[in-house]
């Protein structure tokens, strides 16, 4: 259920939750936002890097300090566009991880396109190296989560569910 008059004027996605009898749990665009800003942070190591060395090779004056500030805006610039891009899917799925193409395809398009222009924008001859280490980095991370593989529906869920206690339920019984 999308609750458009949420506090704030933000969307909202909203999901019973068993656990409290029925009550709504929601998830604001706010939260979504800072979540993935949070997560983003972890990749800024490995985006400098990649950046670093790869500047190194190209024969590019890239200071460490540079690199790292190039990095982080990347990393944070990206995390935004990319929650931005996929609140559509989410909504309408009411799932935070949908999964499926329309939703996956945003993490291979905009942060190439973000290191470049974030390091177009520092120095022209940085534009290459940043949109490269960006892609490397997102693209490999993208294949660790695998945000196309499409999220289980409740039915399935349930179904898990009763097939393991079953299976409980039989190993408790022979042992």
């Amino acid at each position: 259920m999308i609750d458009e008059d949420a506090p704030g004027g933000g969307q909202e996605i909203c999901r019973n939750d068993r656990k409290r009898g029925g009550a709504r749990e929601c998830s604001p665009l706010w939260a979504s936002v800072l979540g993935r800003l949070l997560s983003s942070l972890v990749g800024v190591p490995f985006l400098v890097g990649v950046l670093y060395p790869l500047s190194w090779l190209l024969h590019l004056e890239l200071g460490f300090g540079t690199a790292t500030l190039i990095g982080l805006a990347t990393a944070t610039t990206s995390s935004v566009l990319l929650t931005l891009a996929e609140r559509p899917t989410v909504v309408r799925a009411r799932n935070p991880r949908p999964g499926g193409w329309d939703h996956a395809i945003w993490i291979f398009v905009l942060p190439p396109i973000v290191g470049a222009g974030i390091g177009g924008w520092q120095a022209p001859e940085l534009a290459l190296p940043s949109g490269l280490a960006a892609l490397v980095v997102f693209w490999t991370a993208a294949c660790a989560v695998k945000p196309w593989r499409r999220a289980l529906r409740k039915a399935d869920y349930q179904a898990n569910w009763e097939a393991t206690r079953k299976w409980l339920q039989e190993t408790e019984e022979n042992s």
